[in-house]
C-alpha cells in the first residue's frame, strides 16, 4: 500500500512540474518600482540586465510622466501582449561593432539534464525611424551563472534555442516557440540575439537605419509545451478584446457606444491614435456609454480597464 501511494504521489508530483512555467515574473508585471527612464529592466521584480542596456516599460510609468510609459514611450507606441508592461531590447546594430542586448532571470528551478523543455515568448518589432532593422536568430541562452551590464553574456553563436524567422509586425504581437533537450543543470535564461553580425539575417524596411530594437512580452519555459501554449494563448484572447469586462463595441458614424458587463461597476475607458495621441480618458460606473467618433481616419486603439481586469481593442474609422 505504502509503494502504491508513493507511486501516486510521485506521478501527481510529475504532473505538477509539467504545469509549472520555471520563468517567475514572466509577463513583468511586479515591480521593484516604477522604470522612469530607459536601462531599468532591474525595475521588474527578479529580472536583471545580462548585456547593457535593455529597457522596462509598465502602465506605471506613464502616470509619472516618464520616459518608459505603456503604450506611449520614448520609443514609439505599443500595448503590452498582457497586462501592463513588457521588456525592449536591441538585438542588432549597424553601426558599430557587434552590439548586443540581453535580458536575464534566475529560473524557479534548475533545469533537468536530458530533459526536453518548450519555450514561448512574444515580440514586437518596433520599427521607428532608426530602428528599422528587423533580424531573424531571436532566441534562448541557459546559463548555470548569472550575468551583469559590468559580466555581460558573450555572443557565442550557440544559443540552446533560436528561431530563424524575421520578425516584421510592428503593430501585433508575434509569437516564438521553440524547443531543446537540457544538456546541463541550468539555473539562469536569457533572451536576445547570440549571434554575430555574419550569423544574423537583417531585412532593411526604412530609411536611416542604423538599429533593430524589439518588445519582448510573456516569457514561459516549460517541460509542457501545451502548457505554455495555454499560458500564451489566454494572454492573446485577453487582449484580443474577449474579456468578459465589455459585452459589446457599436461604431456608428456619430458614436461609439461601449457595453459593459454589468458585474463590473469602477470602470475606465482610454483611447489612442495609433499614433500615441490621447483622444479619450474617462472613468465611469455606467454600464453603457457613448463616446463621440473620432474625425480623423485612422486607426484608434481603446483600453478599457476594471481592477486587474483588461479589454483592449483596435478599431480602424474609414470615410468620415
Amino acid at each position: 500500500m505504502k509503494k502504491l501511494i508513493l507511486l501516486i504521489l510521485t506521478f501527481a508530483c510529475m504532473f505538477c512540474n509539467a504545469q509549472i512555467n520555471l520563468v517567475p515574473n514572466p509577463s513583468f508585471e511586479d515591480t521593484v518600482s516604477c522604470p522612469l527612464v530607459p536601462n531599468q529592466v532591474e525595475k521588474a521584480l527578479y529580472w536583471s540586465s545580462y548585456r547593457p542596456t535593455p529597457d522596462y516599460y509598465n502602465y506605471c510609468s506613464s502616470m509619472q510622466m516618464g520616459m518608459t510609459g505603456v503604450p506611449y514611450n520614448f520609443l514609439g507606441f505599443q500595448y503590452p501582449h498582457s497586462g501592463d508592461a513588457f521588456m525592449g531590447m536591441i538585438p542588432y546594430e549597424l553601426t558599430g561593432p557587434t552590439y548586443r542586448e540581453y535580458i536575464g532571470v534566475q529560473l524557479l528551478q534548475p533545469t533537468i539534464i536530458g530533459q526536453k523543455y518548450f519555450v514561448t515568448f512574444y515580440v514586437n518589432f518596433n520599427g521607428t525611424i532608426g530602428f528599422t532593422i528587423a533580424i531573424n536568430k531571436l532566441g534562448v541562452a541557459l546559463s548555470t551563472v548569472s550575468y551583469s551590464d559590468l559580466n555581460p553574456y558573450p555572443i557565442t553563436n550557440n544559443p540552446i534555442a533560436y528561431s530563424d524567422s524575421i520578425y516584421t509586425d510592428s503593430l501585433n504581437w508575434s509569437k516564438v516557440q521553440l524547443s531543446f533537450v537540457a544538456d546541463s543543470a541550468y539555473n539562469y535564461l536569457i533572451l536576445g540575439n547570440f549571434f554575430d553580425d555574419v550569423n544574423t539575417d537583417t531585412l532593411n524596411l526604412g530609411i536611416f537605419n542604423t538599429h533593430s530594437y524589439y518588445y519582448i512580452d510573456d516569457v514561459c519555459l516549460s517541460t509542457d509545451s501545451v502548457y505554455c501554449s495555454g499560458v500564451a494563448n489566454f494572454n492573446e484572447v485577453i487582449n484580443q478584446d474577449f474579456s468578459s469586462l465589455v459585452k459589446e463595441i457599436k461604431i456608428n458614424e456619430n458614436n461609439i457606444t461601449i457595453d459593459f458587463n454589468k458585474l463590473y461597476h469602477h470602470k475606465s475607458v482610454v483611447i489612442y491614435s495609433y499614433d500615441g495621441k490621447l483622444i479619450y480618458n474617462i472613468k465611469t460606473q455606467l454600464n453603457e456609454i457613448n463616446i463621440p467618433t473620432p474625425s480623423s481616419n485612422s486607426i484608434y486603439l481603446i483600453y478599457c480597464t476594471s481592477g486587474n481586469i483588461v479589454y483592449s481593442k483596435k478599431i480602424q474609422i474609414l470615410n468620415k
